[in-house]
């Protein structure tokens, strides 16, 4: 579980299921027997193993003067792990670039976990991996114009992170999320969701999808260009800086409701290409364009990002083979949920997976969701019900509302999903409608003028049973709805 990218594929639905009876046999703490709610193996104060140490030194990264101007998109920090994190920003400059990453002690004394030459790649995106970090530490980092004589002259935004605990620690943990942040809606306001979203103490933030809306680009540059409209905005800077990003993609990243079976393939390879410069996500070296891995966070929570738009195949849509996820990306996800003795199994996934009313069907747009390939949502499911995988939560965008509510109308499937809301997306009115016996809260645009919100769910592994919190913001902190989730 370890690894930057934790991605196994498996061989088939059978491998999931049979990985399941082993596990059934297996002792607390490994398997599914080990997110048994009586189970409170808590990281002990008498734990001394504090983690590598840096190197103290003087070093006042506040007293170098910031230059805006040429790190446009800020700061950015992802594939966060117990031990690393990757980290991402873009340089227009000439100067040598450094890296530094620290812990602050007392005055201008810091432990130093990172400090060395970056060289920014075609079109000036600065990637770094930096490892030997400390479990459970919060970090600032920076990136620096160093002077001829070893110095700094300016720097970019400071960004603050925090690293995962190890992978047997129980600790409460908070996260964030959107989906659905249009140029055309919030873009021209700056984003003040994802700014909101940045002052609350987050210890990672998921979007959903449909970061950008890059409908009408072809070539890298018109890929480029819509990236860099949202991505200088103070609601993604601010995010960005504040916390680890984590993000899948949906559709618009590439353009409206795409088709990954008919669509050129250069088409396609530009829009993964950009994807993967501007934001803090690594690239597979074995599949460069891979977005589906999973990052754990602690034995508190294990998160599973889904890429539910580039392997589907709509041809099968209707069929008993139908292909929303790819072969790979379902045995995957199966073994590594039935392996997972994390407490809170997240899955982000990018359009519902729910069975939502028929309202939400106009215009054939059951047909883009999981509902539309039927065999293959029933065939999920069912498999992580025969798994017996418990705490299993659904984290979803793309419907442009906000709300929390049962997989079935009739409770059936034991899981929730929570469409985070979105962030500055286009009007649907559709959420205000939701039926109360599935639902316990929905927001769209028929009752009030917008369905952005601020999505933040705190998990505490701790309490007995182990608590999931949903709690919807408006801009101002006004709390919209608030509820503790029970299987």
């Amino acid at each position: 579980m370890g690894a930057l990218m934790h991605v196994t594929p498996g061989s088939g639905l059978l491998a999931a299921l049979v990985l399941v009876l082993a596990a059934g046999c297996a002792e607390p703490g490994n398997g599914a027997d080990a997110d048994s709610d009586t189970d409170t193996d808590v990281d002990s104060d008498t734990d001394t193993d504090s983690g590598p140490e840096g190197t103290i030194k003087n070093f006042d990264a506040d007293g170098i003067p910031e230059n805006g101007g040429d790190f446009v998109y800020g700061v950015k920090v992802g594939a966060t792990e117990h031990d690393r994190a990757y980290f991402a920003s873009h340089y227009g400059g000439r100067a040598t670039l450094a890296l530094a990453v620290w812990v602050d002690r007392v005055g201008a004394e810091v432990e130093m976990f990172f400090e060395d030459e970056v060289s920014p790649e075609d079109g000036g995106f600065v990637h770094q991996l930096v490892s030997g970090l400390r479990f459970g530490q919060q970090y600032r980092y920076a990136f620096l114009e160093k002077t001829a004589g070893g110095g700094y002259a300016e720097r970019s935004r400071i960004g603050t992170f925090r690293t995962a605990p190890r992978d047997h620690q129980l600790v409460p943990v908070t996260l964030a999320g959107t989906h659905g942040t249009f140029q055309g809606q919030g873009g021209y306001e700056g984003f003040p969701y994802l700014t909101a979203s940045s002052e609350y103490e987050l210890d990672f933030f998921i979007h959903l999808g449909d970061i950008t809306y890059n409908d009408g680009a072809q070539e890298i540059e018109q890929f480029r260009t819509k990236w860099d409209f949202n991505m200088k905005t103070q609601g993604f800077k601010d995010i960005f800086a504040a916390t680890t990003w984590y993000s899948v993609w949906d559709d618009h990243e590439v353009t409206d409701n795409y088709n990954p079976e008919i669509h050129p393939a250069r088409f396609l390879s530009n829009a993964f290409q950009v994807y993967f410069e501007f934001l803090p996500v690594p690239r597979d070296p074995d599949h460069p364009d891979r977005i589906w891995r999973s990052y754990r966070w602690g034995r508190t929570a294990e998160l599973f990002l889904l890429d539910c738009r580039s392997e589907r195949k709509p041809s099968s849509r209707a069929t008993a083979g139908a292909i929303y996820i790819s072969e790979a990306q379902l045995d995957w996800l199966l073994e590594e949920l039935a392996g997972s003795d994390a407490v809170f199994k997240l899955i982000a996934n990018s359009v519902p997976i729910t069975d939502f009313p028929v309202a939400f069907d106009f215009g054939g747009a059951n047909e883009d969701r999981w509902e539309g390939y039927a065999s293959q949502r029933v065939e999920l499911l069912d498999a992580i019900a025969a798994q017996g995988t418990e705490h299993v939560y659904w984290l979803s965008g793309d419907f442009h509302i906000a709300s929390v509510g049962w997989l079935e109308p009739d409770k059936s499937r034991g899981m929730h999903e929570i469409l985070m809301g979105p962030g500055g997306a286009m009007e649907n009115p559709a959420g205000d409608g939701l039926p109360k016996g599935q639902f316990s809260w929905g927001r769209g645009t028929l009752l009030q003028d917008h369905a952005d919100t601020v999505t933040v769910v705190r998990l505490d592994p701790t309490k007995q049973p182990p608590e999931f919190r949903v709690t919807f913001y408006e801009l101002d902190g006004t709390v919209l709805h608030d509820e503790v989730l029970k299987d």
